[in-house]
């Protein structure tokens, strides 16, 4: 798998994010097989990829991608996802999901790039009303 991940890096000039830092733990175990990839968002700015430490009911470690040259931000409000409430979230998403999927059942058109960006709205606007928000800065 790595080489044919390899080739498709090259074959399409894309950027590897990653840091080596380990992305995923499970128990003694722990490796990084998420791969973060982008082709020409570096035109915006200084791209800063980093893992988080929050419980995501996951053995996949949380990763921030920032974008775009800023002052230097000592402090910054995120999700708080040991609190997360994952009953709340799976009842407000669930119909919204669903409708999502009936209506691209519908029209077989759809492109990839429009399924992707309706399926991140609705998770986004799902998040945002389920989630409790905290600061966290260099220190937290």
């Amino acid at each position: 798998m790595g080489s044919r991940l390899e080739e498709i890096i090259n074959n399409h000039a894309l950027h590897v994010h990653n840091s080596g830092v380990a992305t995923y733990r499970s128990g003694n175990c722990k490796s990084a097989p998420d791969v973060t990839l982008s082709s020409g968002i570096s035109k915006y700015g200084k791209v800063s990829w980093a893992i988080i430490c929050d419980e995501l009911k996951t053995p996949h470690e949380g990763i921030v991608i920032d974008i775009g040259d800023r002052d230097h931000v000592e402090r910054k409000e995120v999700i708080n996802w040991k609190c997360f409430d994952w009953p709340a979230f799976t009842e407000e998403s669930s119909n919204k999901l669903q409708h999502i999927l009936d209506n691209w059942h519908k029209d077989l058109r759809i492109s990839c790039d429009d399924m992707v960006s309706q399926l991140t709205q609705c998770i986004q606007k799902c998040v945002g009303k389920v989630a409790e928000m905290k600061v966290v800065s260099s220190h937290s």
